[in-house]
């Protein structure tokens, strides 16, 4: 089922075939929409970009406290080599920095971050098959049919986002195979929220999305007129989020010389620093929202001035 734009706003007559007539010329729908909110047409607003993941470790709730700790001077090149479900990101698309270079080492959901900035209407499109299937006999079904079969790079971020909306606490987790093994979650209602989609796509088309390890991103951006913003998997937890697991000793040692670096980690983090004392960092206290038994508990985590 195609989407309409009936589905983003409401108009009047004259203007929906006026949109129709350049949807059937080829006009691009989405730049379109910026047309026509420029011409006041359509009403401008302020939107306030979400994330379309939930993401273990999500920053959502701590981006006021994180805020001061980035660059104000936007002649300067934005780097996130752990890129997850993107809140730091988007909260930072505002500073308009010169360039965004965003990375993971997660393939597909890489892939679905440039499906959502290059193809998004046709995305919703392939969602809104999946709008009925939040049961557990459809999401198994998904689950093996997103694992075992070659899928269009529109599926697989359909399905890439479908699964993360319905699986348990919207963990990623992958087994020795590289398998998507994480159970179905059994929540009352998903929601895709397209529209945040669409805006969320129309505010990363200058963001360069990357699949590679966070060293050699650095390694290749990072330089005396760059940020480097890092969150890798919490010190000493999670580490299922790739086949090739996650070494913390390996991280410390490659950060440690690197300058005009921001780090979030657990608070435990620490214990890998000798000279505590000497060390740039705030610790902040967070909810545990979505990898925990108790979602409304508290952790301590720490940000890093490197």
């Amino acid at each position: 089922m195609a989407i309409d734009s009936k589905d983003l706003f409401t108009v009047d007559k004259e203007t929906q075939n006026f949109i129709n007539f350049y949807k059937t010329i080829g006009v691009e729908f989405i730049k379109f929409t910026d047309l026509l909110r420029e011409m006041n047409i359509l009403p401008k607003t302020n939107i306030q970009l979400k994330p379309f993941l939930k993401w273990v470790g999500g920053k959502s709730d701590i981006l006021n406290k994180m805020e001061k700790y980035f660059p104000s001077d936007n002649n300067i090149t934005y780097i996130e080599p752990f890129l997850g479900g993107g809140s730091v990101l988007l909260n930072n698309l505002e500073k308009h920095y010169s360039n965004y270079i965003v990375s993971d080492i997660n393939k597909n959901l890489i892939l679905t971050w440039n499906v959502v900035k290059n193809n998004v209407i046709k995305l919703i499109d392939e969602l809104k098959k999946l709008e009925d299937k939040n049961n557990k006999e459809d999401y198994y079904l998904i689950r093996t049919k997103y694992n075992e079969t070659t899928l269009n790079d529109i599926e697989t971020a359909a399905y890439f986002i479908y699964l993360n909306k319905t699986c348990f606490r919207g963990i990623y987790r992958v087994n020795k195979n590289n398998e998507f093994n994480v159970p179905y979650g059994n929540y009352k209602n998903v929601d895709f929220n397209y529209n945040n989609l669409i805006n969320v796509s129309k505010n990363i088309q200058n963001v360069s999305f990357i699949n590679d390890d966070y060293k050699n991103v650095i390694n290749k951006y990072h330089s005396e007129n760059s940020f480097v913003y890092l969150d890798p998997p919490y010190f000493k937890t999670f580490q299922d989020y790739d086949k090739n697991k996650f070494d913390d000793d390996e991280f410390f040692q490659f950060i440690k010389p690197l300058k005009n670096i921001l780090v979030s980690n657990s608070f435990s983090f620490l214990e890998l620093f000798e000279d505590k004392e000497k060390l740039k960092y705030e610790i902040i206290e967070t909810k545990n929202k979505i990898n925990s038994k108790n979602p409304t508990e508290k952790r301590n985590e720490i940000l890093m001035i490197l």
